[in-house]
């Protein structure tokens, strides 16, 4: 019974508002202190997925694109009782993908009860500065080549240094970052992840970075990276079983799986803010998979009536696994009922 409701709960909230506001009581990300009180982390996540590929000076990356929005379609899904706040951007310029940056970090991320996310798919661009450091660039589809055009490409390109330093702004405690694309940065502190347990140390403010390789790195024609994200916020990175996955599993299971399914070609990187107040939590994530999504269609997400469907869709599978006592049903209500 209580899976009905829950589906008509959904269907009611999808269709009377936009996908942001489906957020249902009990899914806030919550840890417990050493005093046995419950702790509230953040009350939401905020995401923003760029999939850059019509360039006009670079070779076309169609399959960024399509990838990206993939990532951006299954965090919508598994957000629709989450109440996550997805932002898909395809192909932007490099005004364009400022503003969403600044809107992320600055407007999105003013308030600390806040989680953000971000997720880049495209070109990047490493160069080596006067001092002999390599900087590497996101690339808007807008940007010119640098060795053509140095002026213009400095102009248009995003470095990793002006991405840091937006994040740093941000008032949200938890933000994650996440390149697939073989970069590196100057100013963060790379370190191995040891998964560690969940404290009050892990909702303190972090600013935890993943990049899909070293600058030199292969990477393959479709993307891994983004296939084992997918399957990590699925609950694959969940090494504990607690049904919360942190960031520092999440760069475990990231440079595990990558690697062994590249041979070694690519191999992420997990870095932390150089910003010592920035660097000493842990990014929360929960899980929540009442049923095997990879059954389900894949459409683009983009309005309140298609996330009620896939509400009514994904409740009555799991309604149909609670009748049959599957173990998809009893997840179901064991994750929807809990803080």
């Amino acid at each position: 019974m209580r899976y009905a409701l829950l589906a008509l709960l959904i269907i009611c909230m999808g269709l009377a508002a936009p996908a942001a506001a489906l957020k249902l009581p009990g899914s806030d990300v919550t840890i417990v202190t050493a005093s046995g009180q419950k702790q509230v982390v953040y009350k939401e996540l905020h995401a923003l997925v760029v999939g850059a590929g019509d360039y006009k000076s670079y070779p076309a990356s169609p399959g960024a694109v399509a990838e990206a929005r993939e990532v951006a379609d299954t965090l919508k899904f598994f957000g629709l009782r989450m109440g996550y706040q997805v932002t898909f951007l395809e192909n932007p310029t490099s005004s364009q993908l400022r503003k969403a940056l600044k809107q992320l970090t600055v407007v999105d991320g003013a308030r600390p009860d806040r989680a953000l996310l971000f997720y880049y798919a495209g070109r990047t661009a490493t160069l080596t500065d006067s001092d002999g450091k390599k900087v590497s660039y996101i690339l808007p589809i807008d940007c010119p080549l640098h060795y053509k055009n140095a002026k213009g490409f400095s102009a248009k390109a995003l470095s990793l240094a002006e991405i840091e330093n937006l994040a740093s702004q941000a008032k949200a405690g938890q933000f994650l970052l996440l390149f697939d694309a073989n970069i590196t940065s100057s100013g963060l502190k790379f370190i191995k992840p040891a998964p560690r347990p969940i404290t009050e140390e892990s909702a303190r403010p972090i600013r935890q970075y993943i990049f899909a390789g070293s600058p030199g790195s292969v990477s393959p024609p479709k993307s891994v990276f983004k296939d084992k994200f997918l399957e990590a916020i699925k609950g694959g990175a969940d090494i504990n079983g607690d049904k919360m996955m942190t960031g520092l599993e999440l760069g475990l299971f990231m440079q595990a799986k990558v690697s062994q399914a590249t041979s070694g070609m690519q191999v992420p990187v997990f870095g932390l803010a150089g910003q010592a107040g920035l660097a000493r939590g842990d990014f929360l994530y929960k899980i929540f998979n009442p049923i095997d999504f990879d059954d389900l269609p894949r459409p683009k997400l983009g309005g309140a009536g298609q996330d009620a469907s896939l509400a009514r869709k994904a409740a009555s599978q799991a309604e149909g696994g609670a009748q049959s006592g599957s173990s998809a049903g009893t997840t179901s209500g064991a994750t929807s009922s809990t803080a």
